[in-house]
């Protein structure tokens, strides 16, 4: 028997770029977003465990696009059409204006475009039924631990290290590795689906009775853990998620065709995670809910200003990275503004009303684009496991609707093209010509260096945040070192910011008066890009100190009217 050895090379080929990317998400899913490093909270930017899987993604996705060097890329109707809603979401950038507000808006569409190429490489990954397990119980696992975590931080916070304590002081709700129990709600939520998918269908189950047992009381544990965790977050979207996919999946699953067994375990397992955390639980879910009361008039007014300010500027919106200058002064700047307490909206609680507001109806049209493409995909759909992919993704498409859980967390925006591509994975080769293909040859060595690129931008803005941690914890230790660092597009608001309280700590030191008049500077243009009370108390002072009374008072009576609850800023 002859062996082609042009068709075993393909057929290493072929294997290796799944391998490849299984092994680095698990590395991804079940180490480093785990990776607890120093910080002082927030979200985003802030949290260095967010940009070292940043990295890791594109590191991941610059070496995967060299696999295409010689074999062509498969270009599938809903990839398609995700480059196409990319591009239309980006093209506002070019009336928008202002130089801050679009520098700082440069993070966002570096990754929206990040996130589109890795959306290609992985529906290009012919992953084989194994590969597709693997990825569900890697999932599944690394929110069992987040579920463990954050019921540390809710329960045990001692166990925790010494700046998460602090953290959890300040704010209590802050569990968990994203700091944030919304987000790690829904984290939690797509794998308790992803448990639920695992547990209901016959994809998973294994071939010796035994193991199948054993797998069957290791996921049914699984859930239970993290369907207390949801229910003990007392965050309303995780609530809200979970009882989504917990009712998907037994729409999906809870049939005659489904074993008796496995349906009474479906129903059983989430049932006996949430009624045990309400048994222990202090006070009642009732009372959970009231206590969002004052969030949710916050997020009325909110949302009822954002219409107001998208009904000015529809077609070409308020330009990039505009929006929580332009929401703190539309409030604000009128004969009666609305009290908004000492905080600042950073954003509209709605992604369709943020890219609208920001990007005019080009960006919502790319918008529209993505969930037609989404639909179509949907509606085509016919397979059990497709849909229950479908199912897993719901918490994060909820999520969208309330806040902005891709922004605040890289592992959140990984799943959600993760799971969205195993959807739209390629089945075969006729898939493939349905689908068209596109040899790239010589630009997937340009796609690769621009992805490197990137993760070397983000190794530095990682570098940055672990040296604006430690200023905040020991400024005059590490001022200079703060005025050194490099602005990378990346946690520009935090750099900012710190560098110019270091200017402070440098007058501290030297006594040069010039360092304040670089702080005056940099803070109000700081300050006309974002907003923050202690920036505005520090530039009052300043300037009184330097005799600058007119601008002093200007800027007091100004920030009266932002933080109408601040008592530094009352006459």
């Amino acid at each position: 028997m002859s062996i082609n050895p042009v068709r075993s090379i393909m057929s290493l080929h072929s294997k290796a770029l799944p391998n490849f990317v299984v092994t680095a998400l698990g590395g991804i899913y079940l180490l480093a977003m785990h990776v607890v490093l120093p910080n002082n909270g927030g979200s985003g930017a802030d949290l260095p465990e967010s940009l070292l899987v940043w990295s890791l993604m594109l590191l991941m996705t610059a070496i995967g696009f060299l696999f295409f060097l010689r074999k062509p890329v498969y270009l599938s109707s809903t990839l398609k059409c995700i480059i196409l809603a990319a591009s239309l979401m980006t093209f506002p950038l070019a009336w928008s204006s202002h130089r801050d507000w679009l520098f700082d808006s440069l993070a966002q569409f570096g990754g929206l475009w990040a996130g589109v190429l890795l959306y290609a490489m992985l529906i290009n990954c012919r992953f084989g039924d194994v590969q597709i397990k693997w990825l569900l119980y890697i999932i599944a696992l690394a929110a069992v631990v987040q579920a463990l975590y954050g019921l540390a931080g809710l329960s045990y916070p001692a166990l925790l290290p010494d700046f998460e304590q602090r953290v959890l002081q300040v704010v209590p709700t802050n569990v968990g590795i994203f700091q944030q129990r919304n987000v790690t709600a829904s984290f939690l939520a797509v794998g308790g689906g992803s448990l639920l998918f695992i547990l209901g269908s016959s994809f998973f189950i294994c071939r010796s009775r035994q193991r199948e047992l054993m797998r069957k009381a290791v996921v049914f544990s699984g859930i239970v853990i993290i369907y207390y965790a949801l229910t003990d977050l007392q965050s309303r979207i995780g609530w809200l998620s979970g009882c989504c996919v917990f009712m998907g999946m037994l729409l999906l699953y809870g049939r005659k065709e489904t074993p008796l067994a496995t349906r009474f375990l479906l129903l059983l397992a989430p049932v006996i995670g949430v009624i045990w955390c309400v048994l222990v639980m202090n006070g009642t879910l009732l009372e959970a809910l009231h206590q969002h009361d004052g969030s949710n008039l916050q997020r009325l007014m909110i949302l009822h200003e954002t219409w107001r300010m998208i009904l000015l500027h529809p077609l070409k919106g308020w330009g990039y990275g505009s929006y929580i200058w332009s929401f703190s002064h539309f409030i604000a700047d009128r004969a009666q503004p609305i009290d908004n307490g000492a905080s600042v909206v950073s954003y509209p609680h709605n992604e369709f009303l943020y890219w609208w507001i920001e990007g005019g109806i080009v960006a919502l049209s790319g918008l529209f684009v993505v969930c037609f493409a989404g639909m179509r995909l949907l509606f085509r759909s016919t397979e059990k496991n497709k849909l229950a992919f479908f199912i897993c993704l719901l918490p994060l498409l909820l999520h969208t609707q309330v806040e902005y859980p891709f922004y605040q967390s890289a592992i959140h925006w990984l799943s959600f093209i993760l799971l969205l591509s195993l959807i739209d994975r390629r089945g075969d080769d006729k898939d493939a010509a349905a689908g068209g293909a596109m040899s790239l040859n010589i630009s997937t060595i340009y796609l690769s260096a621009f992805l490197l690129f990137m993760a070397m931008i983000v190794i530095i803005s990682l570098r940055n945040e672990l040296i604006l941690t430690r200023f905040e914890s020991q400024p005059d230790d590490f001022y200079h070192e703060v005025l050194s660092l490099p602005e990378t597009g990346v946690g520009t608001e935090r750099l900012r910011r710190l560098n110019a309280e270091a200017l402070i700590i440098d007058y501290k030191h030297n006594n040069d008066v010039r360092a304040l008049r670089q702080f005056s500077a940099a803070a109000s243009r700081w300050l006309e890009t974002w907003g923050d009370a202690d920036m505005y108390d520090n530039l009052i002072e300043v300037n009184y100190f330097l005799g600058n009374k007119q601008t002093g008072d200007s800027l007091k009576r100004e920030a009266s009217r932002l933080f109408m609850q601040d008592d530094r800023f009352k006459h």
